[in-house]
């Protein structure tokens, strides 16, 4: 490497730096960011973190959606929980930003200043909607298409080991990351297997397909118990909503997210690929709910942009599965919520 592009390197290395700092300060200059599912995900950290409480048991599975729960309930042993939460969104601007640079680094042999355009894509739509695993994953895949370039030249086997490492990274963190990760290898790899194919090359051929394809094995293995664990997310998020009717479609994804735990802490063990399960008393108290809301429902037009509204189930939620001591229900910790609050909700806990 010439002292020139040392120099270039140490510019576009610079200029990231300070535009991940740049970034970085709407996230810390709010108490909570803005984001759609981000209170979800806290209570959900918060849980993990806490391993569990008297309305839910921590159950880990070999699930495809795991990046922030694993990340930030670790470094919030070492930090307070929300901190944690923001250094983990900090790191997927990170990912994003800094995997774009490296895969322009090993694809066009030098450092160029235009992939920093990729900070006026950070602030996105899904990022403000709170899909922060499928974006960690995102980032993920970008550094793992650069690194399975940047090591091309290396002895099959150590290629090979690599890719598996991080191509099971990236599967963990979110299946669809996962997904574009193997789509943009699959790319990489299409045009010199069809010259192979063309020049009736086939033992090339057939030595290039297993060492690309060998990363993929382990994710494969485990894929089935999560294609399950995904059928059954499906149909309890759309049964609830066809027997309530609810008026809003932000009940539809609140009712089927309890009715998952509920129907999966019923007898089928470990196995069932939950993370959380669920007591009988609390069991109750939703079928309670559910009972209610359906029976009295409210007329008005869907809006799902409306974030300053709470739910009804969600409201009912938080007055009546919080206990006496204000410990953790369905949503989270109430002192937490409470303390994290944008605004304050609709009818405030009793």
């Amino acid at each position: 490497m010439t002292q020139a592009s040392e120099v270039s390197g140490r510019i576009v290395f610079g200029a990231w730096a300070l535009l991940l700092a740049l970034a970085a300060v709407p996230i810390f200059s709010t108490v909570l960011p803005p984001l759609a599912d981000y209170p979800n995900h806290l209570a959900r950290f918060y849980l993990l973190a806490q391993g569990g409480n008297d309305y839910y048991a921590v159950r880990w599975a070999p699930l495809p959606n795991l990046a922030g729960d694993v990340i930030v309930p670790a470094l919030a042993q070492a930090m307070p929980l929300g901190l944690a939460a923001k250094v983990f969104l900090v790191t997927t601007f990170a990912l994003l930003t800094g995997g774009t640079l490296w895969l322009s680094r090993v694809t066009s042999g030098g450092w160029r200043l235009w992939p920093l355009m990729s900070f006026l894509l950070l602030y996105n739509r899904e990022f403000l909607l709170g899909f922060l695993n499928y974006l960690f994953a995102l980032g993920v895949a970008l550094c793992g298409t650069a690194l399975w370039l940047a090591v091309e030249r290396r002895p099959s086997g150590e290629r090979m080991a690599i890719s598996s490492v991080m191509a099971l990274i990236c599967f963990f963190c979110h299946i669809s990351g996962f997904s574009i990760y193997a789509i943009a290898i699959a790319g990489l790899e299409a045009m010199p297997a069809w010259a192979e194919c063309r020049l009736h090359r086939w033992r090339e051929l057939a030595w290039r397909s297993v060492v690309t394809g060998a990363q993929f094995l382990i994710p494969a293995s485990i894929a089935d118990d999560a294609h399950g664990v995904g059928r059954i997310v499906a149909a309890d998020i759309q049964e609830p909503g066809r027997a309530v009717r609810l008026q809003r479609c932000e009940d539809v994804p609140a009712i089927g997210q309890i009715g998952l735990v509920l129907r999966r802490a019923q007898g089928r063990g470990r196995r069932s690929g939950d993370r959380f399960e669920i007591g009988p008393a609390f069991g109750r108290k939703v079928d309670e709910i559910l009972v209610h809301d359906a029976a009295h429902p409210v007329a008005r037009a869907i809006d799902p942009l409306d974030l300053r509204k709470q739910s009804r189930f969600e409201h009912r939620t938080g007055q009546r599965l919080i206990d006496h001591r204000c410990r953790a229900a369905a949503h989270g910790d109430h002192q937490l919520a409470a303390s994290h609050s944008l605004w304050p909700p609709v009818g405030a806990f009793e």
